[in-house]
């Protein structure tokens, strides 16, 4: 076998969350062998932390969040008149630039909300702050980074103080319906379009705001590609998968909240 493959596999299986369900696995076994307390406890531990940590599960998990919109949506009616992007989370830390930096679904956000702001000709509203209390507000930072690559010209419009989605919306509500804004573009992470698109149309409702989602940032493949190392547990499976579920168990309290 092919010493470049062998390493791959063992690589999935020793390091986390490989690492982890192997020793539950030994664990597992021993108990069962053993008959001690504990043993249904482990099993269905391994058994979960290995299903959530594989690509086809992952898959399944977070593809109706991805699928709940289109991905480049058609505008019917009057056009919109402004962009509005939720931030993905920032880092606060001193350099040359910025002061800070944004996360992965974060600065994938910031291209789409800019591009698509350029190419409508369309101010871009930023909303996003922190929910430490030194932390780094994510719409100031975006600003800062639009500003130094010459993107912008349309209209930066800043909310630093939203903690949450549900903040996003009332504060981003408040602004364009202040400003008279009638339809804009909400971009956001395709997983987290669901969520946001219920929070955002119960805050715009009262304004008379019409909400045109953009998700950006999939974490699918069309057509989605498996293969025998799909059904290796994985770091990044295990991420999506907690993600999806994090999505999942936010729009239910969004739907009863």
């Amino acid at each position: 076998m092919d010493i470049v493959i062998i390493g791959k596999v063992l690589q999935r299986l020793l390091l986390p969350p490989g690492g982890f369900i192997l020793f539950g696995l030994i664990l597992t076994l021993y108990l069962f062998i053993y008959k001690q307390k504990g043993r249904t406890l482990a099993a269905l531990t391994t058994f979960f932390l290995y299903i959530l940590s594989i690509s086809p599960v992952a898959f399944c998990l977070i593809r109706p969040l991805e699928s709940f919109c289109p991905p480049e949506p058609k505008v019917s009616g009057a056009p919109c008149e402004a962009v509005i992007l939720l931030g993905g989370g920032a880092v606060k830390r001193a350099d040359l630039s910025c002061g800070g930096s944004l996360g992965g679904a974060g600065a994938e956000r910031l291209l789409t909300a800019a591009g698509l702001a350029e190419k409508e000709k369309l101010p871009l509203l930023i909303s996003g702050g922190s929910w430490q209390q030194d932390g780094a507000a994510e719409a100031e930072l975006s600003f800062k980074m639009l500003r130094a690559l010459g993107v912008g010209g349309y209209g930066l419009i800043l909310e630093n103080k939203a903690r949450t989605t549900n903040e996003n919306a009332r504060f981003s509500a408040a602004i364009c319906g202040e400003k008279g804004y009638k339809k804009c573009y909400l971009v956001s992470s395709a997983y987290h379009m669901p969520r946001a698109l219920l929070l955002f149309q119960k805050a715009f409702g009262p304004h008379g705001i019409v909400l045109v989602p953009f998700p950006c940032d999939y974490q699918t493949e069309e057509p989605p590609r498996f293969d025998a190392f799909s059904f290796l547990p994985d770091l990044n499976s295990l991420a999506v998968s907690t993600v999806a579920v994090k999505e999942y168990l936010g729009y239910l309290f969004a739907l009863v909240s």
